[in-house]
């Protein structure tokens, strides 16, 4: 039995010694442990609002690029109009016979006489 409360009167010993030793110097650098995680806690806050505004910049970019996007399915749309039309012109003009172009490219029109049908 007393080889028991030796031990476990070296062991308290020991645990003691951790704790002053180990404990109490691991305070003194809680300073700057806080100063740190302050400095770290606003550069994240500084980040978390350049974020925010990239995140606003994306949506105005989203927005925009939409808006061209539908601007862009427009103009096709009217491209592809115009070209039918001009298709569809060219399409009569080769029909034409040679009085018909003649009369189309000149403007000139030979069914009336001073405006009179």
């Amino acid at each position: 039995m007393n080889k028991g409360i030796v031990g476990f009167l070296i062991l308290l010993i020991f645990n003691y010694i951790i704790l002053v030793f180990v404990v109490d110097y691991g305070n003194e650098d809680n300073g700057a442990y806080k100063t740190q995680i302050e400095r770290l806690q606003d550069e994240n806050s500084q980040l978390v609002k350049f974020n925010n505004q990239l995140d606003q910049e994306v949506a105005q970019l989203i927005e925009s690029r939409d808006s061209l996007t539908a601007e862009i399915h427009v103009k096709a749309t009217d491209r592809n109009n115009i070209k039918t039309e001009r298709d569809e012109e060219m399409d009569n003009i080769n029909e034409l016979d040679n009085n018909e172009l003649y009369s189309f490219f000149t403007n000139f029109k030979t069914d009336s006489i001073n405006g009179q049908p």
